[in-house]
């Protein structure tokens, strides 16, 4: 989704620095309560993968 935004605002270099620092933004919200990851290295595609895998996990 920040692929195709910044894409769209025509600065897709963003999208690297938005990828550098998701999980912090992330997992800054409620981390006793939700985790997020990517679950495996690289899994962006802005390291050329071919879609984003979003893992946000709830503890009970």
């Amino acid at each position: 989704m920040f692929y195709e935004l910044f894409k769209h605002l025509g600065v897709p270099e963003l999208t690297i620095i938005m990828c550098s620092i998701d999980n912090l933004i992330f997992n800054s919200y409620l981390p006793e309560k939700i985790t997020f990851h990517r679950n495996v290295v690289n899994n962006r595609m802005v390291d050329s993968a071919h879609e984003c895998m979003f893992v946000i996990e709830k503890h009970e």
